[in-house]
């Protein structure tokens, strides 16, 4: 694997790593009818979309989690570690 320079239409380089994925055939078809249809105009494309829309999930994922375990839950509710009972927030104190 290596790394190769690429040239966008408005001259700014950015770095992409060429990487080798496998996929299954059902995949590939249903990403080349997604090419037909107008929605990527690569299978490049629309595997980088499917990655960074994944990884978007997982870190919101791991905030919500790393929330839960503080005992955050949301802006106005919070866990005190080591209850199981929820309490409001009426006013948070600066």
């Amino acid at each position: 694997m290596g790394n190769r320079r690429l040239e966008t239409k408005d001259n700014t380089n950015h770095a992409l790593l060429v990487m080798t994925v496998n996929i299954t055939r059902k995949v590939r078809t249903t990403i080349e009818k997604l090419i037909k249809w107008g929605y990527y105009a690569s299978i490049a494309e629309c595997i980088r979309n499917a990655i960074n829309n994944q990884i978007k999930k997982d870190l919101e994922f791991v905030v919500k989690v790393e929330d839960l375990n503080q005992g955050i839950l949301n802006d106005n509710m919070i866990r005190i570690p080591g209850q199981s009972k929820l309490y409001r927030i009426v006013r948070r104190l600066e």
